[in-house]
Protein backbone atom coordinates (compact mmCIF):
# COMPACT_ATOMS: atom_id res chain seq x y z
CA UNK A 1 0.00 0.00 0.00
CA UNK A 2 2.82 2.45 1.02
CA UNK A 3 5.16 1.52 -1.92
CA UNK A 4 1.80 2.33 -4.24
CA UNK A 5 1.02 5.86 -2.92
CA UNK A 6 4.96 6.54 -3.20
CA UNK A 7 5.06 5.56 -6.71
CA UNK A 8 2.27 7.92 -7.36
CA UNK A 9 4.08 10.86 -5.88
CA UNK A 10 6.94 10.01 -7.94
CA UNK A 11 4.83 9.95 -10.69
CA UNK A 12 3.28 13.38 -10.29
CA UNK A 13 6.62 15.14 -8.86
CA UNK A 14 6.25 18.29 -10.02
CA UNK A 15 9.06 20.24 -8.63
CA UNK A 16 11.61 16.84 -8.90
CA UNK A 17 12.12 17.66 -12.49
CA UNK A 18 14.35 20.73 -11.33
CA UNK A 19 16.34 18.90 -8.57
CA UNK A 20 17.15 15.86 -10.43
CA UNK A 21 17.91 17.46 -13.48
CA UNK A 22 20.80 19.78 -11.89
CA UNK A 23 23.29 16.83 -13.02
CA UNK A 24 26.80 18.93 -12.00
CA UNK A 25 27.88 18.32 -8.26
CA UNK A 26 28.64 21.99 -7.87
CA UNK A 27 25.23 23.40 -9.64
CA UNK A 28 23.47 21.45 -7.17
CA UNK A 29 25.52 22.95 -4.71
CA UNK A 30 24.21 25.95 -5.45
CA UNK A 31 20.90 25.11 -6.07
CA UNK A 32 20.99 24.64 -2.26
CA UNK A 33 23.54 27.23 -0.84
CA UNK A 34 21.96 30.09 -2.51
CA UNK A 35 23.03 33.03 -0.75
CA UNK A 36 25.35 31.40 1.85
CA UNK A 37 28.98 31.00 1.52
CA UNK A 38 31.71 28.25 2.31
CA UNK A 39 31.68 24.75 1.88
CA UNK A 40 29.01 22.32 3.33
CA UNK A 41 31.02 20.85 6.19
CA UNK A 42 30.94 24.53 7.50
CA UNK A 43 27.14 24.88 7.28
CA UNK A 44 26.49 23.65 10.59
CA UNK A 45 22.69 22.61 11.43
CA UNK A 46 21.00 25.98 12.70
CA UNK A 47 20.22 26.40 16.65
CA UNK A 48 17.27 27.44 16.22
CA UNK A 49 16.55 23.44 15.27
CA UNK A 50 18.70 21.43 17.53
CA UNK A 51 17.35 22.63 20.42
CA UNK A 52 14.14 19.92 19.52
CA UNK A 53 16.59 17.61 18.48
CA UNK A 54 18.00 17.12 21.77
CA UNK A 55 17.98 13.58 24.21
CA UNK A 56 17.17 11.19 21.48
CA UNK A 57 20.54 9.67 21.64
CA UNK A 58 18.32 5.97 21.46
CA UNK A 59 16.23 7.19 18.63
CA UNK A 60 15.72 6.42 15.16
CA UNK A 61 15.52 9.86 12.76
CA UNK A 62 14.68 10.78 8.86
CA UNK A 63 15.93 13.80 7.47
CA UNK A 64 14.04 14.31 4.70
CA UNK A 65 15.37 16.48 2.17
CA UNK A 66 18.90 15.68 3.49
CA UNK A 67 20.34 17.73 0.65
CA UNK A 68 24.25 17.88 1.05
CA UNK A 69 24.07 16.23 4.50
CA UNK A 70 24.25 19.58 6.51
CA UNK A 71 22.15 18.49 9.02
CA UNK A 72 23.52 14.48 9.12
CA UNK A 73 26.67 15.61 10.61
CA UNK A 74 25.10 16.58 13.80
CA UNK A 75 22.37 13.66 13.62
CA UNK A 76 25.04 11.32 13.18
CA UNK A 77 26.48 12.42 16.92
CA UNK A 78 22.83 12.64 18.51
CA UNK A 79 21.05 9.77 17.44
CA UNK A 80 21.09 5.53 17.24
CA UNK A 81 20.30 5.56 13.74
CA UNK A 82 20.04 8.42 10.80
CA UNK A 83 18.40 8.20 7.49
CA UNK A 84 18.30 10.20 5.09
CA UNK A 85 16.32 11.01 2.10
CA UNK A 86 16.86 13.10 -1.26
CA UNK A 87 17.30 12.63 -5.31
CA UNK A 88 20.52 11.35 -6.44
CA UNK A 89 22.54 13.46 -7.27
CA UNK A 90 22.00 15.37 -3.82
CA UNK A 91 23.26 12.33 -1.95
CA UNK A 92 26.46 12.51 -3.66
CA UNK A 93 27.16 15.12 -1.93
CA UNK A 94 26.31 14.00 0.91
CA UNK A 95 28.13 10.69 0.48
CA UNK A 96 31.22 12.45 0.77
CA UNK A 97 30.81 13.01 4.29
CA UNK A 98 28.86 10.02 5.52
CA UNK A 99 30.52 7.25 3.39
CA UNK A 100 32.38 5.66 7.03
CA UNK A 101 29.41 6.10 9.33
CA UNK A 102 27.55 2.75 10.53
CA UNK A 103 24.40 4.71 11.68
CA UNK A 104 23.70 6.59 8.25
CA UNK A 105 21.45 5.65 6.00
CA UNK A 106 21.30 7.37 2.60
CA UNK A 107 18.46 6.59 0.46
CA UNK A 108 16.72 7.85 -2.65
CA UNK A 109 14.45 5.30 -2.96
CA UNK A 110 11.19 6.95 -1.67
CA UNK A 111 9.00 3.34 -1.44
CA UNK A 112 12.03 2.59 0.74
CA UNK A 113 11.64 5.05 3.28
CA UNK A 114 7.81 5.54 2.98
CA UNK A 115 8.40 1.86 4.35
CA UNK A 116 10.09 2.87 7.50
CA UNK A 117 8.83 3.85 10.98
CA UNK A 118 11.05 7.03 12.73
CA UNK A 119 10.70 8.29 16.03
CA UNK A 120 11.13 11.78 14.49
CA UNK A 121 11.43 13.07 10.75
CA UNK A 122 12.85 15.89 10.32
CA UNK A 123 12.10 18.49 7.58
CA UNK A 124 14.56 21.53 7.43
CA UNK A 125 14.45 23.87 4.61
CA UNK A 126 13.58 21.22 2.43
CA UNK A 127 9.68 21.97 1.89
CA UNK A 128 9.73 25.54 0.94
CA UNK A 129 11.24 23.43 -2.19
CA UNK A 130 8.29 21.15 -2.71
CA UNK A 131 5.26 22.04 -4.96
CA UNK A 132 1.47 22.03 -2.74
CA UNK A 133 0.09 18.90 -4.31
CA UNK A 134 3.02 16.89 -4.16
CA UNK A 135 4.02 18.67 -0.77
CA UNK A 136 -0.19 17.02 0.63
CA UNK A 137 1.18 13.76 -1.12
CA UNK A 138 4.13 13.24 1.13
CA UNK A 139 2.71 14.48 4.43
CA UNK A 140 0.08 12.70 3.71
CA UNK A 141 2.20 9.36 3.47
CA UNK A 142 4.76 10.36 6.06
CA UNK A 143 2.40 11.31 8.68
CA UNK A 144 1.62 7.41 9.57
CA UNK A 145 5.43 6.60 10.14
CA UNK A 146 6.28 8.83 13.35
CA UNK A 147 4.17 10.60 15.85
CA UNK A 148 6.87 13.82 15.89
CA UNK A 149 7.88 15.76 13.15
CA UNK A 150 10.28 19.08 13.55
CA UNK A 151 9.87 21.63 10.50
CA UNK A 152 12.29 24.23 9.65
CA UNK A 153 10.99 25.78 6.28
CA UNK A 154 10.34 29.33 4.67
CA UNK A 155 6.52 30.14 5.43
CA UNK A 156 5.88 30.31 1.51
CA UNK A 157 6.63 27.79 -1.24
CA UNK A 158 9.01 28.84 -3.95
CA UNK A 159 7.55 29.75 -7.09
CA UNK A 160 3.86 29.61 -6.27
CA UNK A 161 3.91 31.61 -3.31
CA UNK A 162 1.34 29.36 -1.49
CA UNK A 163 1.46 29.78 2.55
CA UNK A 164 3.10 26.66 4.18
CA UNK A 165 1.41 26.35 7.25
CA UNK A 166 -2.23 26.42 5.73
CA UNK A 167 -1.20 22.94 4.04
CA UNK A 168 0.64 21.69 7.95
CA UNK A 169 -2.83 22.33 9.38
CA UNK A 170 -4.31 20.03 7.30
CA UNK A 171 -2.22 17.34 8.90
CA UNK A 172 -1.09 18.51 12.08
CA UNK A 173 -1.24 20.11 15.21
CA UNK A 174 1.97 21.64 16.32
CA UNK A 175 3.38 22.00 20.20
CA UNK A 176 5.86 24.47 19.39
CA UNK A 177 5.54 27.11 16.55
CA UNK A 178 8.16 29.84 16.67
CA UNK A 179 8.85 32.41 13.56
CA UNK A 180 12.61 33.30 12.84
CA UNK A 181 14.42 35.66 10.42
CA UNK A 182 16.18 34.27 7.77
CA UNK A 183 20.00 34.92 8.05
CA UNK A 184 20.36 36.64 4.61
CA UNK A 185 17.21 39.12 4.64
CA UNK A 186 15.31 41.11 7.18
CA UNK A 187 12.51 39.18 6.71
CA UNK A 188 11.22 37.23 9.50
CA UNK A 189 10.30 34.66 7.18
CA UNK A 190 10.66 31.37 8.51
CA UNK A 191 9.43 29.04 11.17
CA UNK A 192 10.78 26.34 13.18
CA UNK A 193 7.95 23.75 15.06
CA UNK A 194 6.92 20.91 17.08
CA UNK A 195 4.57 18.91 14.70
CA UNK A 196 2.20 15.55 16.02
CA UNK A 197 0.04 14.57 13.20
CA UNK A 198 -3.69 14.65 13.84
CA UNK A 199 -5.27 11.86 15.67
Amino acid sequence: MHATQCTKIKERNIMSEFWSNLTDESEALDAILTGYKGEVKNMPIYEDVTKYLVGNHDKIILDFGCGAGRNIQWLKHNYKTVYGYDFPNMLKLAARETLEDENVYLSSNLDDICSRDYDVILFSLVLQHIHPNELRDILKELCSRSRQFIIHSRTWVDFTFEPILPILNEFFDHDVLEYKKDPNSELNDHFVGVFFPKE
